[in-house]
């Protein structure tokens, strides 16, 4: 029975693919990245790491009272709602 075997270089990279895919991963990790300005809180923005994010299930009665009192800080964002009756979810 006579083995089928492929050429080596489809079997194992050779020397010049690997320093040619290394070099492209360096170049990628050394490219300069943007960051907006308010990503680093400045302007009186808040950083990412510092902001609230709220959501809320039912708010009714205390829960609307706590969304009230939440949502005059800068620091908070609200992003999302869900309730059962349109009425309610409407309201907020």
């Amino acid at each position: 029975m006579s083995e089928s075997r492929r050429p080596a270089s489809q079997t194992t990279p050779t020397r010049r693919a690997f320093l040619r895919t290394a070099a492209k991963a360096g170049g990628a990790l050394l490219a300069p990245a943007v960051i907006r300005s308010s990503a680093l809180g400045k302007d009186g923005a808040v950083r990412p790491s510092e902001r609230i994010i709220v959501g809320g299930i039912g708010l009714r009665g205390r829960g609307m009272s706590d969304l009230r009192w939440l949502l005059p800080n800068p620091d908070v964002q609200f992003v999302a709602i869900c309730d059962a009756q349109k009425r309610s979810l409407d309201a907020v």
